[in-house]
């Protein structure tokens, strides 16, 4: 399936004049996602499609059209390429090595190279499209199918852009722990807290004046914030580290 953008109704019909033009493909069926009710509908009439005897043709073609947000301004290119990415990512679930080929295949087509070359972008289409990747998994950041997504950023990464190195954003984490008179847990809680992988974590300890022995202990084998102080209790000394924490997500 090639993706071509195409004129709509309703209220996308004040976009048809400027998406107009750029290919004569007429697919047997147009199916804007805003008016399909969901991503499950749209899925299941492609795949009632693909197999259905409703064209003459021996393959028969169709396709999702979602202008995104039904705004035509934006990155050159991008629109294109969200239509292959999300049809064979979102819809088929093809595996990363074929979605990275049916972008290639894109690359190719008269009429994209001909938008590319009107646009500018002919010259720079990998990186282009390595843009929008990391623009769809760290910003649009969906939550289904995340980890097979990241594979597709990788494996386009690896065929063109092997030298980048990307880093991964760790989740920041408050941990406040209130402690009195109890080294021996707190040692297994600090042990517990240290061995979190992934994620970035403050750990704060509120302690009501246990004593040296712990002072000591969790000076010389932790990271972690000792704050020594009177208070009134558990939920006093949860409230004051979280005073002093400088995350926004919390746990105690």
């Amino acid at each position: 399936m090639l993706p071509h953008p195409l004129g709509a109704t309703s209220d996308l019909g004040r976009n048809q004049s400027h998406v107009s033009g750029k290919s004569g493909f007429e697919p047997d069926l147009a199916v804007h996602g805003k008016a399909s009710g969901s991503a499950r509908f749209v899925s299941r009439r492609l795949r009632a499609l693909e197999h259905s005897a409703l064209s003459t043709r021996a393959d028969p073609e169709c396709m999702v059209l979602d202008w995104e947000r039904s705004a035509w301004r934006g990155i050159p290119g991008w629109d294109w390429i969200h239509y292959v990415f999300e049809y064979h990512a979102m819809v088929r679930r093809d595996s990363p090595q074929a979605i990275v080929t049916e972008i290639e295949k894109l690359w190719k087509t008269p009429a994209f190279l001909s938008y590319a070359q009107k646009t500018g972008i002919d010259t720079v289409l990998k990186e282009i499209t390595f843009l929008y990747l990391l623009y769809f998994l760290r910003v649009h950041s969906p939550r289904d199918h995340a980890s097979r997504l990241r594979g597709i950023l990788k494996k386009f990464r690896s065929r063109y852009f092997n030298n980048i190195v990307l880093k991964v954003p760790k989740l920041k984490v408050s941990v406040i722990t209130p402690s009195y008179k109890q080294l021996p847990w707190l040692k297994l809680c600090i042990a517990s807290i240290a061995d979190q992988e992934d994620v970035a974590v403050e750990h704060i300890i509120q302690d009501a004046q246990t004593g040296s022995d712990l002072e000591d202990w969790v000076r010389t084998h932790s990271n972690a914030q000792l704050h020594v102080e009177c208070d009134t209790g558990m939920y006093d000394a949860i409230n004051r580290g979280i005073a002093r924490s400088s995350e926004t997500l919390f746990a105690g």
